[in-house]
């Protein structure tokens, strides 16, 4: 549960903080803990399940102020555009994430708005930002596997806006307007 929480007046350790906090997710990075003081100062801690600093895991004393930050362990990729769910999603096990799957965890796309054919995936390799668009109706109809890549960590995936309007939008509210503007002539006579 983030937020804000008051700590004893002796000061509470990282781990005493964390068990206020409602205690660590499954996904928490519990080897690489940071927490931020108002000085500006950030210091880590690790509580590795066991090793030479075991015993002393609590002498981080935390004061007013402090922010502590436990990240997730496990590498995330984002979903974004039109999907039902857009979001953060997380890389779990060795398991591999295809796109496929990657819109399942997005609970699917828009099935009115969303272009299939033009799916981007941005990625980052070597300090370059990398643009691979893939057309994923290829994979759903011929079973194409090179339309169905695997998602890496910190990738993000685009569903983009099919390219051709929505009449079934679009119409409804061109025949409001018409018949706003019919109701007007008639008012005017």
């Amino acid at each position: 549960r983030p937020g804000l929480y008051n700590i004893r007046k002796d000061g509470a350790g990282v781990m005493e903080a964390i068990a206020v906090a409602g205690g660590a997710t499954e996904d928490a990075a519990l080897t690489n803990i940071r927490v931020s003081h108002l000085n500006g100062e950030i210091e880590s801690v690790s509580f590795a399940p066991s090793g030479p600093d075991t015993n002393q895991k609590n002498l981080l004393r935390l004061t007013n102020g402090d922010l502590v930050t436990v990240t997730e362990s496990a590498p995330q990729f984002a979903v974004l555009g039109w999907v039902n769910e857009p979001g953060f999603y997380s890389i779990k096990g060795d398991r591999p994430v295809r796109l496929s799957d990657a819109l399942g965890m997005a609970k699917g796309t828009d099935n009115r708005r969303a272009g299939l054919n033009r799916i981007c995936v941005l990625r980052s390799a070597d300090g370059k930002q990398e643009r691979l668009t893939f057309d994923y109706t290829k994979f759903l109809k011929l079973g194409d596997a090179a339309q169905n890549p695997q998602i890496q960590p910190d990738d993000v995936v685009l569903v983009p806006e099919v390219g051709s309007p929505d009449w079934d939008r679009v119409v409804p509210k061109f025949s409001n307007a018409l018949s706003i503007l019919w109701i007007l002539s008639r008012i005017g006579r």
